[in-house]
């Protein structure tokens, strides 16, 4: 490893660019005869596994090392710390499980949630659970709510057996098919649509029965243990305590297989946008229209029959905007009243384009829609406009006063969202003053995630929900407010940093501050960022 004897980043970022494409390749063509049919995402647009390529990187980095254990770790080490995103990335994949085996749990934690701060991925969960755990059963507590450490060996969940969504985690913008209402919380997908799958392999194909194995056996292999909030609160019922039928008739058989439809179906295939959050995108996106009429294939060929003559909840959508997306629209007009009569429409949108002009053209789908759900991301102007662009407050609080009356008279529910970040977690508890106005019935406060739209040291820069954020004692104190405790709000995956946050009420400033150091410490952030 003659790189070494230079100690150059340009050494680093050769050797990391070297193992990191013959990782890939490897995994690509299979040469391990690994087969895997649950790909965790990790590599931004490319198909590779992220736990198989960090298992590929580390073999050939010993082969090259001749097993000089030093050697390897200085290597893994000095590539962690490029600026190159996927080589650090990589670099954190094979460093987390090296830290481990010398137990040096707080760098292992850290190597792991630094690739948080790059993109999804479950490999890098997997790894922050292992090294928590790890630190743990050396006999250090570790507080707060960076990810679940929960046992779930007897806890269930119904999604899997009940939950059908399309998304494309902008992993290359393919259309891919997930066994839970969030992508982000299950992210393995089942199929991809350029595929053809059928309704039948998709519901009922290997790589769902496995994903339902894995609930029904408690190990909950493939879920986001930081992403899902039901994980997160510790809100997943017990298995002895299901008494649904179909429910107990599953658990008690151990049934892998399902002979009815999703109950559920969530959309989120198509970006397409009017806004260009940062949060969400970097640009305002629109699908062209050779995609758009691929999409519109799919929705005639699979999701509009999945849903015909059923009940079902359908949303649309958890990616892109209902309205700004043609594809969507179209749609959306297609539920005539006759043959989707069950379905229950739930629209997820800015609000921007849904007005009263277009609430009237929905016509007799009117009588489909049950709920509103409106991002608006800030409760003054001049927050929203910065982080909804090119959105104005005049609109949005129009729309809103057209839908909060709708609301009133009974024909929706309504609700609002708040991704939580710097510029605006200020005013989380106005945001909750905003939706009693406007007589909503669930204020939702989503966690900042990783999707690309931001730099790693920018999104470190605007993640206050993380407890290495100079400002996330500011959002402890915020979240113990009794506005953000009212039975409408749902704090989702923020939830134990509340829990973490009441339980220090009574506490005196300086044993706040003692015990914020302790927190710190305990996660293994006493190193100052990374830039």
């Amino acid at each position: 490893m003659a790189w070494l004897d230079r100690r150059t980043s340009d050494g680093a970022r050769a050797l990391g660019l070297l193992l990191l494409r013959a990782a890939q390749t490897s995994d690509r063509d299979d040469l391990l005869g690994l087969d895997i049919r649950l790909r965790s995402a990790g590599f931004g647009d490319s198909d590779s596994d992220a736990n198989v390529c960090s298992k590929i990187g580390q073999a050939l980095l010993e082969t090259l090392a001749r097993g000089d254990a030093d050697s390897i770790f200085t290597a893994v080490q000095a590539m962690a710390l490029l600026d190159d995103g996927e080589v650090a990335f990589f670099a954190n994949l094979i460093a987390a499980p090296l830290y481990l085996e010398r137990k040096q749990f707080d760098e292992a934690i850290a190597a792991a949630k630094s690739n948080r701060s790059v993109r999804l991925c479950p490999t890098s969960e997997y790894l922050l659970l292992k090294s928590v755990r790890a630190k743990e059963e050396n006999g250090v507590e570790v507080p707060g709510g960076d990810v679940s450490t929960h046992d779930l060996s007897d806890r269930f969940c119904e999604h899997p057996f009940g939950t059908l969504s399309t998304n494309t985690l902008r992993q290359g913008g393919r259309t891919g098919f997930f066994a839970c209402v969030c992508a982000a919380t299950l992210p393995y997908p089942l199929s991809y649509a350029e595929n053809d799958v059928t309704i039948d392999e998709l519901w009922n194909g290997e790589d769902i029965q496995e994903i339902r194995r894995s609930i029904l056996d408690g190990d909950f292999t493939y879920c986001s243990r930081t992403m899902c909030s039901y994980i997160a609160q510790g809100t997943l019922p017990k298995r002895n305590e299901i008494t649904d039928p179909f429910l107990r008739d599953v658990i008690d058989n151990h049934r892998t297989e399902v002979d009815r439809k999703p109950a559920l179906v969530t959309l989120g295939h198509d970006p397409s946008c009017n806004l260009a959050c940062p949060s969400c995108r970097c640009e305002v996106i629109a699908v062209k229209n050779e995609e758009r009429e691929k999409l519109d294939e799919l929705s005639e060929k699979l999701l509009l029959p999945l849903i015909a003559d059923s009940s079902v909840s359908l949303t649309v959508s958890s990616d892109g905007d209902a309205f700004a997306s043609k594809h969507y629209r179209r749609l959306i007009h297609s539920l005539d009243a006759e043959r989707y009569t069950g379905v229950k429409l739930q629209l997820v949108t800015n609000g921007l384009l849904l007005t009263p002009k277009e609430w009237e053209a929905l016509g007799n789908v009117q009588k489909l829609v049950k709920t509103v759900t409106v991002s608006i991301d800030g409760a003054r102007q001049e927050t929203y406009e910065d982080l909804r662009r090119p959105g104005k407050w005049s609109v949005i609080t129009r729309n809103m006063e057209f839908l909060s009356q709708l609301r009133r008279e009974g024909k929706i529910g309504l609700g609002i969202n708040f991704v939580v970040q710097k510029k605006n977690f200020e005013e989380m508890v106005e945001f909750v003053e905003l939706g009693k106005q406007w007589d909503v019935h669930s204020i939702v406060f989503i966690r900042l995630l990783s999707i690309g739209s931001f730099s790693a040291a920018a999104f470190e820069e605007n993640d206050v929900s993380d407890p290495r954020h100079p400002l996330h004692f500011r959002l402890l104190e915020i979240l113990r407010h009794p506005a953000l405790h009212e039975p409408r709000v749902n704090l989702m995956s923020l939830a134990p940093l509340q829990a973490a946050a009441d339980e220090m009420t009574q506490c005196s400033p300086e044993i706040k501050q003692g015990l914020f150091r302790r927190l710190k410490s305990a996660l293994g952030l006493s190193a100052s960022r990374a830039a």
